[in-house]
């Protein structure tokens, strides 16, 4: 690029300093970081940062940016750049194995796809694009990615913030850093007693926004389940900390409506999709049974971009669906663990109720529920003690249930969102799991497509690819009685 001669221009050159005229602005490269430089006001700031800083000359604005770019340096692995071909140099370099294990290995190893996803995520950190989202299918191991690169700030002496919405997220992240950076880990939550000078920090966004000040001088705030990010609740959170790194993960990096997060991150790192996962074996084959009679949104009414909870209980005759739903679970997962997704409480204690009375032990749990209960519930599931979980928005997303067999959805939803979250919770594998089962009663699969439909996601939205080709084939019990479900088999 020809640049014109004037007197900044002149000075970056004798400085050495690569440059570019930005309009009003120079885009300066300094010690591996980017900044930008007003040559009418004399300000500056960090490349993706919205606070500009003073300077009384040229002279002391490189002076500014080279103290801050060395006060700042970004963690172990960026500072070189390793051949991305080579796996397991990657993982040695991105791993702390001293720091987490006094074992040669630690307690969660990173798959290739894993470690690809955090070096996109520090390469865009390198450029100076500090707000990274980063997208990874449900069941592919976003905590133990973002634990990783929590332990590199921890042991660099940063502080580490990493924000959720629910009690059970919060302590699933909580127990994964411990494991990972094999140190204490405060939790910010209420009932809870946080020790603020630890490193990591494990905080209830609505815990923590309350409480102004409490930590000082930090260096990544990571926010899971980063859909909800643009909640008024995380942005006065992030506003505290304008100098710290932000890291987002997803495995659907758009609002209900379908909308992306252009306006809150810089960049987008996404991993391998679910197609390419249960290729390698990494998430579950599955089978999906749609209802042929779904549950009807006719006339139903929208209410904060999905449908109205009251508008879809007038339209639906619910205690004739939940006898619906014990039939299909009998002819095609009986005695497997199932989750079941309702569309408010009572639809979901009433299904509980159902499958109880047909013998079949069933639970229900909302947000309502006390947290030792809920925990007494969860083991007796994993156990195979109970093997229906009926919910209303308690295991949309996020929560591990490793046992889970299968799903059973009798909740319509217009948010592409909301359905891979439902049905992401039953593709994560296990050894004795041969393939997973997700029973549809309702559209859900025909507006959204299967959850291995080829999607491209994007800081603007998400774009399918094509449409995933399907044959639908009715299956029968008997030559007398068919079955009320479709099967739906990829070709």
């Amino acid at each position: 690029m020809t640049h014109g001669s004037n007197p900044v221009e002149e000075f970056f050159k004798e400085s050495q300093i690569p440059f570019e005229l930005r309009g009003l602005f120079y885009l300066c490269q300094i010690n591996e970081q980017y900044f930008y430089y007003s040559y009418q006001t004399g300000k500056w700031r960090l490349k993706g940062k919205r606070v500009w800083l003073k300077s009384e000359n040229l002279t002391d604005f490189i002076q500014q940016a080279r103290r801050y770019s060395h006060e700042r340096p970004l963690p172990t692995p960026l500072s070189k750049t390793p051949s991305t071909s080579d796996h397991q140099e990657l993982k040695n370099q991105i791993s702390p194995v001293t720091t987490i294990s006094k074992t040669d290995s630690p307690p969660y190893p990173l798959r290739d796809y894993q470690v690809e996803l955090i070096q996109g995520i520090y390469k865009h950190w390198k450029n100076g694009q500090t707000k990274v989202l980063a997208q990874l299918p449900t069941g592919a191991g976003k905590t133990i990615c973002f634990a990783t690169i929590a332990s590199e700030f921890a042991c660099r002496g940063e502080k580490v913030i990493i924000l959720a919405h629910r009690e059970e997220l919060v302590l699933q992240a909580a127990d994964k850093l411990r494991s990972v950076t094999n140190q204490q880990v405060s939790i910010i939550k209420a009932k809870y007693k946080p020790n603020y000078s630890l490193p990591v920090q494990v905080a209830s966004v609505l815990s923590l926004v309350r409480r102004k000040s409490v930590i000082d001088k930090v260096g990544l705030i990571i926010i899971d389940e980063a859909h909800h990010s643009t909640a008024k609740t995380y942005r006065q959170i992030i506003e505290r900390y304008p100098d710290a790194y932000q890291l987002g993960v997803t495995a659907t990096p758009i609002r209900l409506d379908g909308i992306g997060f252009r306006d809150l991150f810089d960049e987008l790192v996404c991993g391998l999709t679910i197609k390419e996962l249960i290729k390698q074996k990494y998430l579950s084959r599955f089978r999906l049974y749609a209802d042929p009679n779904p549950m009807s949104t006719k006339g139903v009414r929208m209410a904060q971009g999905d449908f109205s909870v009251k508008g879809l209980e007038n339209a639906n005759n619910l205690i004739q669906l939940s006898g619906q739903l014990i039939e299909s679970y009998l002819e095609q997962a009986k005695g497997k663990r199932c989750l079941v997704f309702a569309i408010n409480v009572d639809h979901s204690m009433m299904i509980a109720a159902r499958y109880n009375q047909a013998g079949i032990p069933a639970r229900h749990l909302d947000g309502t529920t006390p947290s030792q209960e809920r925990q007494e519930i969860l083991e007796q599931f994993r156990q195979g003690k109970i093997l229906v979980l009926t919910n209303c928005q308690l295991f949309d997303e996020g929560l591990d249930i490793p046992a889970l067999e299968a799903v059973q959805v009798a909740k319509p939803t217009k948010s592409l969102t909301k359905w891979l979250q439902m049905v992401g919770r039953v593709l994560r594998p296990t050894e004795d799991k041969d393939y997973a089962v997700i029973l549809d009663h309702t559209k859900n699969w025909a507006i959204h497509g299967l959850p291995t439909r080829e999607r491209i996601w994007t800081l603007d939205g998400v774009e399918d690819t094509k449409k995933t080709k399907l044959n639908v084939i009715l299956m029968g019990l008997s030559l007398k009685k068919r079955s009320p479900l479709l099967k739906l088999i990829l070709l």
